[in-house]
């Protein structure tokens, strides 16, 4: 499916979108994909800019090498999501649930992460740098943590699973 058709298919109402394949030749910009169901699908190397995917259900989506701009993904589902290598700067991640995500070398750089649930997710050389909220983020039990770079810039290299209660 090109991106033109799902626009014009989201346009007339329909929201149920689970594992197509996406042109990657175009770019998504100033787009309002709200509670939109892309559950599985392959959005590897897809660039999102301006965009609003707030309650997006991407549970199992493939989004290695994506790069996302200002892209609203508060509340969304990226549940065991693939998002190594990531790109993603200034993305509201608020609420958004990313319960065994696997962020290996991936760049959430100025990333708001209020409430973002981490648990059992992969952190590996994975970015924090300039995220904010981040006092509220990390419920992140059961995550996997090596090698991750702190809002502040620096370097946290112990490896270790986080075991936290709340």
């Amino acid at each position: 499916m090109n991106v033109e058709e799902l626009l014009e298919r989201y346009a007339a109402g329909e929201r149920n979108f689970p594992g197509i394949n996406l042109d990657k030749s175009k770019i998504l910009k100033n787009v309002d994909l709200r509670g939109i169901n892309l559950r599985g699908v392959n959005l590897s190397s897809v660039r999102i800019e301006r965009s609003d995917l707030s309650g997006a259900d991407l549970f199992g989506a493939c989004m290695v090498g994506s790069t996302l701009i200002e892209v609203n993904l508060s509340k969304a589902d990226l549940a065991y999501a693939s998002l190594c290598r990531a790109d993603w700067y200034h993305v509201n991640l608020s609420e958004a649930y990313l319960v065994g995500a696997n962020l290996t070398k991936a760049a959430l750089r100025n990333a708001n992460l209020f409430y973002t649930n981490l648990e059992e997710a992969i952190l590996i050389r994975t970015s924090l740098r300039g995220a904010i909220n981040t006092e509220q983020v990390f419920r992140i039990h059961d995550a996997f943590i090596w090698n991750l770079q702190l809002p502040d810039g620096s370097i946290d290299e112990r490896p270790r699973f986080e075991f936290l209660e709340y």
